[in-house]
């Protein structure tokens, strides 16, 4: 288990490092080209929102901006206008999802926020855990039907089964010395 959970801390350290990469590039583009910057962003594999000084959502890539609540209390979002940048994580256990933010100030005061969703611990280890199951459960059921293989024991083809080497009569040992 103790090596699952390195790897799961590598595999969300990696995403966690992917997603801050990306968001220094979304706030290149925003403080070169303004907001006009976001249309031209068709992927929609990292949720992106733009949040004023006071919290009103200005742009999000998968939500209508105009109907979102205000993100000023978001913890990331609070720390992003405080030091220039934040994270947070939430759970979502009903779905069985971790969501990573990333917020990032931009030069006009506004918040960068990019979101990445992936499966937690749990949703991944049974994501794992199916298929070698599988070739287990295949390994005993072809095991169970093949039987035994057929050999006997370590003999060559060659070697007739019987007791072993034959011992013919032995003749009594003949001492030198007479009684």
């Amino acid at each position: 288990m103790c090596c699952w959970a390195l790897f799961y801390d590598n595999y969300v350290g990696r995403a966690e490092q992917s997603l801050r990469t990306e968001a220094a590039f979304v706030a290149q583009g925003l403080n070169t080209g303004g907001e006009d910057y976001l249309l031209g962003l068709t992927d929609r594999s990292r949720r992106i929102t733009l949040v004023d000084q006071d919290g009103t959502v200005r742009y999000d890539n998968t939500a209508d901006a105009g109907q979102m609540e205000n993100h000023l209390e978001r913890e990331e979002i609070q720390e992003a206008l405080s030091t220039g940048s934040g994270q947070s994580r939430r759970v979502s256990e009903t779905l069985s999802q971790e969501t990573f933010y990333y917020a990032i100030l931009l030069e006009n005061g506004m918040v960068l926020r990019l979101a990445a969703t992936q499966s937690s611990v749990w949703a991944l280890l049974l994501t794992v855990l199916q298929p070698a199951a599988m070739v287990v459960i295949a390994a005993l059921v072809l095991g169970a039907i093949s039987g035994p293989s057929g050999r006997q024991g370590h003999r060559g083809a060659h070697q007739q089964p019987g007791p072993g080497p034959a011992r013919g009569r032995q003749k009594p040992m003949r001492s030198s010395r007479r009684c």
